[in-house]
């Protein structure tokens, strides 16, 4: 039977934390590591403190990336939210437009759609579907809703078209003489 604090040949070693060399003689020491109780307690609060250091500086990684990861999550939909945006902005110009003109459109003719086209169903489709009050739209417009400069701009429009015709009726057409040299007028 061995007895407690058993002699053996001394081994030498070196501290692992201040690289000082220590002898072992005790066969119960003989995977000592550190050369005083003070560096085994100091060695094991500078690998508690690096552990800690570690988990501390994995966690912010952790958070930063999730951090970037929803950033650019917000970012994409942010990006999303503009298109739809100006999706809904053109959408809402081309309504407004449609209010304001459509109902004179169809009540001049301008507007019709072409039965033998290729899209007509798709645009009889598109307008049936679409959510414009057409009951609204194709109501003629009244007068007091068209402003006076778009009435005067018309009826300057019309009288200027008037006029033209006169003119090519009571005009004579000019006609060329290939052969001359010089123009008539």
């Amino acid at each position: 039977m061995s007895t407690l604090g058993e002699k053996m040949e001394p081994i030498t070693r070196q501290c692992e934390r201040c690289n000082k060399s220590f002898t072992i003689t005790d066969k119960r020491a003989k995977h000592k590591k550190f050369c005083s109780g003070y560096c085994r307690v100091m060695a094991c609060k500078e690998r508690t403190q690096r552990l800690r250091d570690q988990a501390r500086d994995y966690a912010y990684a952790q958070l930063t990336l999730k951090d970037y990861e929803r950033e650019k999550d917000f970012k994409a939909l942010r990006e999303h939210v503009e298109q739809l945006e100006a999706q809904a902005l053109a959408d809402r110009e081309f309504i407004s437009l449609l209010e304001i003109t459509l109902p004179r459109m169809i009540s001049t003719g301008y507007l019709t759609i072409n039965e033998n086209s290729t899209m007509a169903s798709y645009w009889m489709n598109t307008l049936k579907e679409s959510d414009v009050d057409w009951d609204k739209l194709l109501k003629p417009v009244p007068i007091s809703f068209i402003d006076k400069p778009s009435l005067e701009i018309q009826n300057e429009t019309a009288t200027l078209l008037q006029e033209q015709q006169e003119y090519e009726q009571n005009t004579q057409p000019v006609q060329f003489d290939n052969d001359a040299d010089y123009l008539p007028w």
